[in-house]
Formats: structure tokens, sequence, C-alpha cells
């Protein structure tokens, strides 16, 4: 058995835009995307994704990864991400005596992940046995303000040139990556984490029709 899985949790519902991970994004689904990323990557893994879509599950089989079916219970919207990983993990165990040493996440509303992102993030947690979580990351600096008790508050203490600012991240969904002990604990983000920069041209996380629109700008450029 490979000691790398990659999960790709793909639900049928969404706020923003329905049936999002079907969409068309440059004449190819939303989630062909992730998928053909983790399909090139150059390690002995298997590739699931996670889903309560018919449709979806099809599609994904077509490409060649396997699928987990998901209980309805984990399509609802404020399900988390790491619910829909635990129950993946449970499920290769039962259903293939699978306990891969490595869990990657690549989720399909970041479809500009790419092979290269996802090796990185495998080598990062490998490299360095005291690190139990990988995330990936992008630039964000802004004069933030916080909503608190129906009031806005500042994040930053001087109004200064957004260059002038202390660096900032965002996180982001193109990758996460945890070690198989830090998931037995119920979550995928342990206490020694390290960070995968993802460039801001291609930390695109499609929440609505306009990342929809920015993302088939930047991928009709790139091809």
């Amino acid at each position: 058995m490979p000691e790398v899985v990659i999960i790709i949790p793909a639900r049928k519902g969404s706020k923003g835009i329905k049936n999002k991970n079907l969409k068309k994004l440059y004449s190819k689904p939303l989630i062909y995307y992730s998928i053909k990323a983790s399909l090139s990557v150059n390690i002995n893994k298997r590739i699931f994704v996670s889903t309560d879509c018919n449709k979806i599950a099809e599609y994904s089989k077509s490409l060649g990864v396997e699928i987990i079916s998901r209980p309805n219970y984990l399509g609802k919207d404020k399900v988390i991400i790491d619910d829909v990983i635990n129950h993946s993990y449970r499920f290769l165990k039962s259903k293939f005596d699978f306990q891969p040493k490595y869990i990657l996440t690549v989720q399909p509303t970041c479809p500009l992940v790419s092979k290269n992102d996802i090796s990185k993030a495998l080598t990062l947690l490998k490299k360095n046995s005291r690190v139990n979580t990988i995330i990936s990351i992008t630039p964000e600096n802004h004069l933030f303000w916080i909503e608190e008790k129906n009031k806005l508050v500042k994040l930053y203490k001087d109004r200064v040139n957004r260059q002038q600012l202390p660096k900032m991240y965002k996180e982001i969904g193109s990758v996460i990556a945890c070690t198989k002990e830090q998931l037995k604990k119920g979550t995928r983000f342990g206490k020694n984490i390290d960070f995968l920069k993802i460039p801001n041209n291609r930390s695109i996380d499609i929440d609505n029709i306009n990342d929809f629109k920015l993302c088939e700008l930047i991928l009709k450029k790139k091809l």
C-alpha cells in the first residue's frame, strides 16, 4: 500500500454558486483541475474524491480516481472539512485496511493548484519529523478590520503604506497535509505547523462568480 493518500472533498451543495464543483471553468468542470494536478504528482499514492453527488462521483471516476461516498450529514453548509477527512480516513481503514502515513487535502475550489505545490507540501511534511501539519498560505497585506460585538475594530497599530505593514498571510485550501498520527487526534491541524507559500496569482479560492471569471482569465493567459 502507498504511504500517501490525496483526498479531494467535493460536495454537491454550494451557497455561492449552484453545482460549483461541476460548473465549467475554461471548458472543464471545476473539479477537473484539482484531480489533474493530483494525478500528475510523481509519487506512489491513492487519490479519492469524497462526495455526496452521483454526478461528481461519475465524472471523477472517469478521470481515474477512486470515490468515497459521503453521508448526507457531511454535505451540509456548516460541516467543516476536518470532519470530512476524518470520515474518509475511517472509511479507508474499514473498507481497504488502508492506513496511509500522510494525508493530503486538495480542494477543488483552488483550481490553480499545481503538482509542484502538492509535491512540496509532502516534502515539507516528510523532512521534519516534528512537523505534523502543512498549511498553504498566500501574502495578504492590507489594513484589516474585524467585527466584534457589532463594532468594527482595526487589526493594525499604525496607518502606514501597505508595503510598510508587517508581512501577513492568508490561509488557503490549495493543499493541507498532515500525518496519520495527527489526524487520529481528530483534526489535521497540530501544534507543529510548517507553511507552503503559494504566489498570490495562483491563490484563488473560488467562492463566487467573480472568482470564476478571474480564474478563467488566468487560465486563458496560461494556456
